[in-house]
């Protein structure tokens, strides 16, 4: 019985390990399952295509190039999404995109992705991005108006809005760390909701008669709004099961202390006090660097959770690339991360090698200013820039560190080296040519 009462603390952490290690979408079992839409077959998310009928096209898309018209909206502002219903090729993989254009003075009204984190570049323009805390920060509202190449990021499950403070259209893209993040729009929930939420709750939950609520719920704004909800049935009602890639965050913001002397799967948070609002924000990647300074003719400006504090337990992560004529992203893997990228100049060879499940296979293409790509996690991938003038790449992660593995380094530049015979065994080649690889990398880490 002794043994048993020591046995009990250690049997409750067991059973509630998975409870602290679960997050965003289910981690994929093989390279790939593009959706099949139109399958009636109801699992968690979408059953996937037969891989013969799938054919190349699944990881890329041009849909992203071009915006809707904003005023088409009483918002001002069109969202053009990028989820799986819209990309059946990210099934599995945990992320997803979307385009906002706004008219000046247009709004993404306030609004909560109850399934993902999101991390977004503001275009053109200069957009208001507004974020509003749980009682945990005493629904402290952080905010900052943010212009071309600046970024930000929003927690998961927190309302946020944007809005056009400029005299001209604006323009985000935006990537969320799960294939189907879900909305809810706050104003359109309240009021316009099928059935509506009775009247006297409201006006006693906003304090107000009943001739404001009933005036709100009649709007005409809110008509407006069910035609937009139409769009994102998808995403409000259809729930995923969370259980991969980074923890789940149990408070609104935990940034980092990189400094911090304690050891855990991450880092330890700041004191909230000592955070200030900045850290929701970065123009780190508005710039970029010297790709000629690299001999890959390549220059990568990072934005994981050593550069950027606030992403910590957030789950995502941002790069920037930059390509000389000629330049490359050498072969890598990401061991801890599906990548989602968009080519935002120049004209990019994109570049991935499926697993043995595909026999090994290369999936290629040629990836233009506005066109987008998914690597998934794990796999092998590369960019070449195959155009006359330097290129540029802005890619997203569904982890706060994705970590990388360069292969060629890895293979030939590694410290202590990999044994010449095993890489001859490997590479099937005499050593003189493993020892010219290898001298090839010396001295790189």
């Amino acid at each position: 019985m002794e043994c048993s009462k020591a046995l009990a603390p250690l049997l409750t952490m067991l059973v509630l390990a998975p409870l602290l290690v679960t997050a965003t979408d289910p981690d994929p079992l093989q390279d790939f399952c593009v959706a099949d839409l139109d399958s009636e077959i109801s699992v968690n998310g979408y059953p996937c295509q037969p891989t013969w009928s799938a054919g190349n096209e699944f990881l890329f898309s041009s849909k992203v190039v071009t915006g809707g018209d904003p005023t088409d909206s009483p918002n001002g502002s069109i969202v053009t999404e990028m989820d799986v219903s819209e990309w059946p090729g990210v099934n599995t993989l945990g992320v997803s995109m979307n385009r906002v254009d706004f008219a000046p003075g247009g709004t993404n009204p306030p609004h909560v992705h109850p399934r993902a984190t999101e991390v977004g570049l503001v275009t053109s323009g200069e957009l208001l991005v507004g974020v509003l805390g749980s009682l945990d920060s005493g629904n402290r509202y952080y905010s900052k108006v943010l212009r071309a190449g600046e970024t930000f990021v929003i927690p998961r499950g927190l309302m946020h809005f944007q809005f056009n403070v400029g005299e001209e259209e604006a323009t985000m893209f935006v990537s969320f760390n799960s294939q189907n993040p879900g909305i809810v729009f706050v104003p359109l929930t309240l009021f316009g909701s099928s059935p509506p939420i009775p009247t006297p709750v409201l006006s006693r939950a906003l304090r107000v008669d009943a001739d404001v609520v009933d005036l709100l719920k009649s709007n005409d704004t809110m008509e407006c709004s069910k035609t937009l909800a139409s769009l994102f049935a998808m995403l409000v009602l259809a729930p995923l099961l969370v259980m991969a890639t980074d923890p789940d965050p149990l408070q609104d913001f935990c940034v980092a202390d990189l400094n911090g002397k304690t050891s855990v799967n991450g880092y330890p948070c700041q004191p909230s006090s000592s955070a200030g609002d900045e850290f929701l924000f970065s123009a780190k990647i508005a710039t970029g660097g010297d790709p000629l300074a690299n001999p890959n003719g390549s220059n990568v400006t990072e934005l994981d959770v050593s550069e950027w504090p606030g992403v910590n337990t957030l789950g995502v992560s941002m790069n920037r690339v930059d390509f000389a004529p000629g330049g490359t992203n050498p072969p890598h893997v990401h061991p801890r991360a599906t990548e989602v990228g968009m080519v935002t100049r120049g004209e990019l060879l994109v570049g991935i090698i499926g697993s043995l499940d595909t026999g090994n296979r290369y999936y290629s293409k040629v990836v233009r200013a506005g066109e987008t790509f998914v690597i998934p996690r794990g796999l092998m991938h590369f960019q070449f820039n195959v155009g006359k003038e330097e290129a540029t790449m802005v890619v997203s992660f569904n982890s706060q560190n994705p970590g990388i593995i360069f292969v060629p380094l890895t293979l030939f530049g590694s410290s202590p080296p990999i044994p010449t015979p095993v890489l001859v065994k490997a590479l099937r080649v005499d050593a003189d040519v493993v020892e010219l690889l290898k001298s090839k990398f010396a001295g790189f880490n």
